[in-house]
């Protein structure tokens, strides 16, 4: 834990709020606080511990924390700044405190109060806002509670006194007081129980072993007297002196173990002796185990050769047809082009019959063909040559009906000239008629003129009578000769009827 800024108001001997920025402190890395006998140096520790735990130090009561110096509108608070865990904290407490009523004359009594806050950024985000949550995430992140936290980081004031002036048991019982040495007496006490167990075991150890050397002397005393064991030549007179004598002591009992283990050592020399004839044996045997197979397996060798020797024709046969295969694999990519072209060709000669059903349906249905066109046959695959027949004697027919197409158009558009032109001569026949008529009535009343201007002549008085008959029949002379010249258009146009009407039949 890493302090930042400690702030509080109201605290202690503190009537006025007080800041210390402990980040300039920090850098030189040790620093003192000091001042006059109560300047408040102690308090400044109580608030800090205040801050974290809601606890001071010491047997001052909390809910006397709060200063007589302070007006009664004034609530104390403390707030501690601080780095735990990677993470920038900011706890804040007041304690339970008198405070003046906002209405009426009076105090009342303020209840503590506590939260924690988690720097994020450049904004504080709230953690806990009760006081059992703010304890139990500080005792997360500092891993002492206030007990342990005052034992090892605050030691209270005047207790480190009591331990320089105090007799040994007085500064035992302050020891165990300050730094809570109940687990060391408690290994002191299992360290004793376990020393007790331990001499215990010893001596039930030492009982065991002096039961082991008279079993063993009761053992070596059976091996001695038994006449079969072999023994050493030197050590038989020695042997035979020790039979009768019980091992008194630990050193009784090394002797008999070190005629024990001469008698071992003879016995692992003929033991050693025996097993090095066995391995000979062993390897003999081995050996002629080896040349019995071999010979096992020269028989079976000879025999698989006989019946080798019999399958040989069958042998040279496969060999015989692996040959061939292998000739033949170099076909292979042809075969494989050859399939691919065939099935090529399938593929075309179902897209060309789909075609020629195609052709046949149209050549059925078509309301005209070429003269001596063979059609071909559904069930029938027609040749190139027939194709291109086909083919050839299809597009001069279709050259053909492309001019007859044109020539019906032009003939269409003749038909609608004619028809025009025929409007235009029933007219002009009309206006002939009409015209004809016309003309017997002038023809009639140009002899009925003549005959006036005949008589005109004889008088003298008739000339203006005379003169507009005689511009009257200019006029129709003019309309005459008019008609005429219709009546020869009237022909043309009747000889083009006659050749539109032909081109139509054609």
């Amino acid at each position: 834990m890493k302090p930042h800024r400690l702030a509080f108001c109201a605290l202690g001997p503190y009537a006025d709020e007080v800041e210390i920025d402990f980040d300039p402190l920090v850098e030189e890395g040790l620093f003192l606080i000091h001042g006059p006998t109560g300047a408040g140096k102690t308090f400044l520790l109580d608030a800090l511990c205040f801050a974290l735990y809601g606890d001071v130090p010491g047997g001052r009561a909390k809910h006397t924390l709060r200063s007589d110096h302070a007006p009664l509108d004034v609530n104390p608070w403390a707030e501690l700044e601080f780095t735990s865990q990677g993470h920038r904290w900011r706890v804040r407490r007041s304690p339970e405190h008198e405070s003046a009523k906002v209405r009426g004359e009076g105090t009342t009594r303020r209840a503590a109060e506590a939260t924690l806050e988690r720097r994020e950024g450049d904004e504080w985000r709230a953690v806990a806002a009760k006081i059992r949550e703010v304890n139990d995430e500080i005792a997360g992140l500092l891993g002492l509670t206030a007990q342990q936290f005052q034992q090892v980081i605050l030691l209270p004031q005047g207790r480190f006194e009591r331990v320089l002036r105090s007799n040994s048991e007085d500064r035992e019982k302050l020891l165990r007081t300050l730094f809570d040495t109940a687990v060391f007496g408690a290994a002191s006490e299992w360290l004793d129980n376990a020393a007790k167990s331990r001499r215990e075991a010893a001596a039930e150890h030492e009982r065991e072993l002096a039961n082991l050397r008279r079993r063993a002397a009761e053992r070596w005393r059976s091996v001695t007297d038994d006449a079969e064991q072999p023994l050493p030549a030197d050590r038989l007179d020695d042997e035979a002196d020790t039979n009768d004598a019980w091992p008194a002591d630990q050193a009784a009992l090394d002797e008999v173990v070190r005629n024990a283990n001469s008698l071992m050592n003879n016995a692992d020399t003929a033991a050693g002796s025996a097993d090095a004839a066995l391995a000979t044996a062993l390897s003999t045997h081995i050996a002629i185990k080896r040349i019995a197979e071999n010979w096992d397996r020269r028989a079976g060798l000879r025999k698989r050769r006989d019946e080798l020797a019999d399958e040989r024709p069958a042998v040279d046969a496969h060999r015989d047809t692996l040959h061939f295969a292998d000739s033949a694999e170099h076909l292979r990519p042809l075969l494989d082009t050859e399939q691919r072209h065939q099935v090529e060709l399938a593929r075309c000669t179902t897209r060309m019959n789909e075609q020629i059903a195609a052709v046949v349906d149209h050549c059925n249905e078509a309301p005209s063909l070429p003269e001596g066109l063979a059609v071909p046959s559904a069930d029938a695959t027609p040749t190139a040559q027939d194709l291109d027949a086909i083919g050839t004697a299809l597009a001069i027919h279709r050259s053909k009906l492309d001019d007859l197409a044109t020539h019906a158009a032009t003939a269409e558009a003749r038909e609608s000239t004619a028809a025009s032109e025929r409007g235009a001569e029933a007219r002009l026949r009309l206006v002939k008629q009409q015209q004809t008529a016309v003309a017997a009535t002038h023809e009639q009343e140009r002899q009925v003129a003549e005959n006036k201007l005949i008589g005109a002549r004889t008088a003298a008085d008739q000339v203006a009578a005379l003169r507009a008959a005689a511009e009257l029949a200019s006029q129709r002379a003019d309309a005459a000769i008019e008609l005429v010249s219709r009546g020869s258009r009237l022909t043309a146009a009747e000889r083009a009827a006659t050749v539109a009407e032909r081109a139509t039949l054609d």
